[in-house]
């Protein structure tokens, strides 16, 4: 139990800084009120922080979600990238072809493009460019001594040529 003269010291004090604080406000009020509103603004801005917090958390679940969908989705289309990779065409559909010379200078005459595709069964589609760009002269191209690793092609220009060939394939019942 509290002592006489410590309930006297404890009332004292409080009655000391109770006229103290009213003696000390400029504006007639009671200095400690100042400091309460004060606090009922920090808790006021504590639970806006909080509504603040729970609404970044939902936002946060809502992206996680999206990108495990997103995942799952880039999974499935690899998974049939690597599927479709590894099908033969359907026939009357172009695929990359087995071999491009690219653009090679020529001569005039016959010049030789070593493919080394091991096979005879191509389709062979041979351009020419002149100095100005233009692709031109097809009629004027011939090729001979097609073999399982290269082929021969006469231009009379000597301008650019382009080989491209392509692997025939038999198709899919």
């Amino acid at each position: 139990m509290f002592k006489k003269k410590q309930v006297v010291a404890t009332v004292s004090i409080a009655l000391v800084c109770f006229l103290i604080g009213t003696s000390m406000a400029s504006d007639g009020g009671n200095p400690f009120d100042s400091i309460w509103e004060a606090i009922q603004g920090l808790q006021s801005g504590m639970e806006w922080t909080h509504v603040e917090i729970e609404t970044l958390h939902e936002d946060v679940q809502i992206l996680n979600n999206s990108v495990v969908e997103l995942q799952s989705k880039v999974n499935t289309l690899e998974a049939r990238v690597e599927e479709l990779e590894g099908q033969m065409l359907p026939q009357g559909f172009v695929s990359v072809p087995a071999y491009d010379s690219g653009w090679t200078t020529a001569t005039v005459g016959w010049n030789c493009f070593e493919h080394n595709l091991g096979t005879t069964e191509v389709f062979l589609h041979i351009q020419e460019r002149g100095p100005d760009g233009n692709i031109r002269n097809y009629g004027d191209l011939i090729w001979q001594y097609l073999t399982n690793m290269y082929i021969d092609v006469y231009t009379p220009h000597g301008f650019d040529l382009r080989v491209i060939i392509w692997i025939v394939q038999e198709p899919t019942a």
